[in-house]
């Protein structure tokens, strides 16, 4: 089992930084859909809504780094929708329920499948 370990290892460094984005959306937008669905669970759901905010954060962070090579008008877009999401994070946070987060998630899933 032992090659089998290094195998998946080297299988997960060698995927592209799609698949990890489209994976890592995946992940906390299920964890965004279960607190919604679970409202009891307090904080399961301010982690899932702070995990969102935190992957936002990380995403307008490497748009600014100048080896990214991405067009300027999508690095403009993801920069205006990771502020979006971090006045949509306080929403939530006040009550509201985290939909529309879960909506530009999916959105965002889509367009890196």
């Amino acid at each position: 089992m032992r090659g089998y370990g290094a195998y998946q290892k080297v299988q997960n460094i060698a995927e592209p930084p799609r698949t990890i984005e489209r994976r890592l959306m995946g992940a906390v937008t299920a964890a965004l859909i279960e607190a919604r669905d679970n409202p009891g669970k307090l904080a399961a759901k301010f982690d899932a809504i702070l995990w969102n905010k935190r992957v936002w954060d990380t995403f307008a962070s490497e748009i600014s780094d100048e080896a990214n090579r991405l067009p300027g008008e999508l690095k403009s877009a993801i920069v205006r929708l990771s502020a979006w999401v971090t006045y949509e994070t306080q929403v939530v946070m006040d009550g509201a329920a985290p939909d529309m987060l879960i909506e530009v998630n999916q959105q965002i899933i889509e367009g890196l499948a």
